[in-house]
């Protein structure tokens, strides 16, 4: 193992001693989102295991993801007993993981974590998660995972109707900018030109 990176033999070594053998693969041209891994091993994005650390309230969780689904954030905060969820930065999730941004693999932290599971990965028989490293991937059985994270199933996804009253709602802004425009330059064009002030030759004549 001496040519395999030390956060993959970590990973390796937490699947083995909850009995999940798992067998990694690297690809040197990287694979730090859910799109680039996918490309990178042949699986359709809903394969791909987003492993997303977020702060919420006070105390660090994890959401385990599927490739096609964005997290919502206050169902993540609901599964966790909280009332506000919102990001942390790098080295945050370094600290409470113990791996970069990208790499973050599934189970085998630094610290203990609850993990919270999207439903959607488990329609698959085998699903890719990071193994350490922004280039090392590893496949597995999503239940083995879920079981070997100590993972709880819930809703995570974000809804299409979440999604599509925001984008109704921007273009709904954009309009109201564009009218706000045009009405302006209409009262504009309709305003009374003010008197111009006479030059100075004429106040000495």
């Amino acid at each position: 193992m001496s040519d395999i990176h030390p956060n993959v033999v970590r990973v390796m070594e937490a699947a083995r001693e909850r009995g999940l053998e798992i067998t990694t693969k690297r690809f040197p041209e990287g694979t730090k989102t859910a799109a680039d891994a996918a490309a990178a091993i042949g699986v359709s994005v809903g394969q791909i295991v987003k492993s997303l650390v977020f702060g919420v309230d006070t105390e660090i969780v994890m959401a385990l993801v599927s490739g096609s689904n964005q997290l919502d954030e206050k169902k993540l905060a609901l599964a966790a007993g909280g009332a506000k969820c919102s990001r942390v930065d790098a080295d945050a999730v370094r600290a409470a993981t113990g791996y970069p941004i990208g790499g973050v693999p599934p189970f085998g932290h630094s610290t203990q974590l609850r993990v919270f599971v999207d439903p959607d990965l488990l329609q698959y028989a085998e699903v890719w998660a990071a193994a350490g490293t922004w280039n090392d991937n590893f496949g597995a059985n999503p239940n083995d995972i879920v079981r070997v994270a100590g993972g709880v199933v819930t809703d995570l996804k974000r809804s299409c109707r979440s999604t599509a009253s925001w984008r109704a709602g921007t273009t709904e802004l954009r309009a109201l900018h564009r009218d706000l425009g045009m009405e302006y330059r209409r009262t504009r064009k309709h305003l009374p030109t003010a008197p111009r002030a006479p030059s100075m030759h004429a106040l000495h004549s």
